[in-house]
């Protein structure tokens, strides 16, 4: 054999031996990309499939015990109560208390929860007045009626606390009160906390 043909015969080996190695990386690289294709997938759908937890609520149980706790300080008044509804908009349901012995000192309290616990953000009479509103929407209306005269007060939160702005004063007595389009908020009474338990 000439020095070509053995030239010529080494050259040969070594691209077989080349083409062997590119076809297995080439299989390995193919191999990753599909692994991460489908990795990829199934974090996509579980991520698309995952519970949207609000970004302040540290923990659950925590807001359902501060809550708790708030309604049982209050069931001696058993004629009154409470609702849930998120007007924050923080993904937290606040709580609607209504309390007192008569209509003359009836109060309205609204509680958050955020990472100091439970905080009052609203402290306001609430004699002769029913609330209305969209569950988690970001108002309610207050609508005070009593002995012909009306008054309806908005209320908003302003990123600390909630506001009160009057929107309708009747001019004088009138025969008939206002109907609302927003449904009325059930006061649910304080030896109930039901709705708390499930509120998430």
């Amino acid at each position: 054999m000439t020095d070509l043909s053995l030239i010529i015969a080494f050259n040969n080996i070594i691209n077989d031996k080349i083409n062997i190695i590119m076809k297995r990386t080439a299989i390995i690289l193919l191999t990753i990309a599909i692994a991460l294709m489908v990795t990829s997938g199934i974090d996509a759908k579980v991520k698309h499939n995952r519970k949207v937890v609000p970004k302040r609520m540290l923990s659950i149980e925590a807001v359902k015990h501060a809550y708790i706790n708030k309604v049982n300080s209050l069931v001696q008044f058993e004629y009154d109560g409470y609702f849930l509804t998120d007007i924050t908009g923080d993904g937290i349901p606040e709580l609607w208390v209504k309390y007192g012995t008569c209509e003359a000192d009836y109060m309205l309290e609204v509680y958050t929860f955020d990472k100091s616990g439970l905080k009052r953000i609203l402290s306001t009479g609430a004699g002769h007045t029913g609330y209305y509103g969209y569950r988690n929407d970001n108002y309610v209306i207050a609508q005070n009626a009593h002995m012909g005269y009306e008054t309806l007060t908005r209320i908003t939160y302003t990123g600390k606390k909630l506001h009160e702005k009057i929107i309708y004063r009747s001019p004088g007595e009138v025969r008939n009160y206002k109907q609302l389009r927003e449904p009325y908020f059930e006061f649910i009474p304080f030896n109930n906390a039901n709705a708390i338990y499930h509120l998430f």
